[in-house]
């Protein structure tokens, strides 16, 4: 449900692999840095949401750290039962929750005024919880290929040894005295 099924090619989102969300709960989970809410109704998931948790929150919400935040980072919803908005439930109690954890601001992340724009329709969705909207630099992604990165270490240090005078395996290559 979280942005990696039908709604994503229905809505044009690109979506992540399983793995990746596997890998990032896994990190965020343990360091309690993370939780996943879901709407049920009559035994039915009809929404899903994960939640990151970021700054240092106080011991009581009536004096949470100015920088600290609950961010709404992937979600979803099921196509049925769309009288119930669970969508809507959902995050009013992950708000609440987040308060209670002592956590300053809750974000909803990706947020847009241009109707025509790819984010419209949930940050029409998103505007209807008040709030302010906050324009920051953005998310950059990174891809990494499997083995980059080694194989980038390996050449600076190819690189790094000859400009020292040391041959590709790192010894120092004797010339007449």
């Amino acid at each position: 449900m979280i942005c990696s099924g039908k709604r994503g090619k229905r809505q044009r989102f690109f979506g992540e692999p399983y793995g990746f969300f596997i890998n990032l709960c896994q990190t965020l989970f343990a360091a309690n840095m993370a939780e996943i809410g879901l709407a049920t109704w009559k035994g039915e998931v009809l929404s899903a949401i994960l939640l990151i948790y970021w700054g240092t929150p106080y011991p009581t919400p009536q004096s949470p750290h100015p920088t600290s935040r609950a961010t709404y980072l992937y979600g979803g919803r099921s196509p049925h039962h769309p009288q119930v908005m669970a969508s809507y439930g959902l995050h009013w109690a992950a708000m609440q929750r987040a308060k209670a954890r002592g956590y300053h601001s809750y974000d909803f992340y990706g947020y847009t005024r241009d109707p025509n724009h790819g984010y419209a329709k949930f940050s029409q969705f998103k505007r209807q919880f008040g709030g302010t909207p906050v324009t920051t630099i953005g998310a950059h992604d990174y891809f990494f290929y499997d083995r980059l990165a080694d194989t980038l270490v390996g050449i600076f240090k190819r690189i790094k040894n000859e400009s020292r005078g040391q041959g590709a395996e790192g010894r120092r290559e004797e010339f007449g005295r």
